[in-house]
């Protein structure tokens, strides 16, 4: 304790071989500093030196985020596989909203298998229908209540009634989505395009049955009149009896 401090102190005042005292470490003010002192200042500088940490920008992750060495999206990989990111996946639900914008100026005929706004809506669908089959369901509602396209939001109907992952969310989106007797007939046609080997010829699934017949009662009965042909035919057929048997009551008086 304070006699180790004494002798430590004397041996640095104690005169060197050439008669002179041992040379003393200044401090910041000029004031002499024991030997001692040096290193316990030396200790506690060491105590407190920040950490270094290193901020460089890795190239190849710098490259990645610029899009050069962007990993493509790959199309087999099964549901919640950890191949594919997600920003991939976000990716390709803004290429199918932007052929979906598209479609409305292309004016697609989706009855032909070979239409390329057809072929460009299956093959979307079905690269993004293992991570998010809700979304073409959306994707058709926003269609036909926002976007105003009606051929196009039907045909999503139809392509997501013969996907067997996107079938349960029909009964959520079929209703809201369909507003017309013409719209509920052509989301059935359209669904024959698909030729579905697993039913008979002109039949359809059931959970699309079941949509169609859960929405069949919100149409009025001027509704269904007006897209009844077989009525329109026989109404059209009376009108020409009721004019002929007029016609030759006039030329017989």
């Amino acid at each position: 304790g304070t006699r180790s401090l004494l002798a430590t102190t004397s041996s640095a005042l104690a005169p060197t071989k050439s008669g002179s005292p041992a040379k003393r470490i200044k401090d910041s003010q000029g004031q002499a500093e024991p030997p001692h002192g040096r290193a316990l200042l030396q200790l506690a500088e060491d105590d407190i030196r920040l950490p270094e940490y290193n901020f460089s920008v890795d190239q190849s992750s710098e490259q990645g985020h610029r899009g050069v060495k962007r990993r493509v999206f790959t199309v087999s990989a099964p549901a919640g596989s950890i191949e594919s990111p997600l920003a991939d996946v976000h990716g390709l639900k803004v290429q199918l909203i932007n052929a979906v914008a598209g479609s409305l100026i292309r004016q697609p005929d989706f009855r032909q298998e070979s239409d390329p706004t057809r072929l460009d809506l299956v093959t979307m669908t079905g690269s993004l229908v293992n991570y998010d089959a809700e979304f073409i369901l959306k994707l058709a509602l926003y269609t036909r209540c926002e976007l105003n396209i009606r051929t196009t939001a039907n045909f999503l109907l139809a392509l997501a009634s013969n996907v067997t992952l996107c079938r349960p969310y029909l009964h959520k989106y079929f209703k809201n989505t369909v507003r017309l007797p013409s719209d509920w007939i052509d989301v059935a046609e359209l669904y024959q395009s698909f030729h579905d080997n697993s039913l008979n010829y002109g039949a359809l699934p059931v959970a699309l049955r079941r949509v169609m017949a859960a929405k069949f009662p919100d149409f009025d009965e001027y509704q269904l009149a007006k897209y009844n042909k077989d009525k329109s035919k026989n109404k059209r057929k009376k009108e020409k009896k009721g004019k002929k048997a007029g016609d030759d009551a006039g030329r017989g008086g």
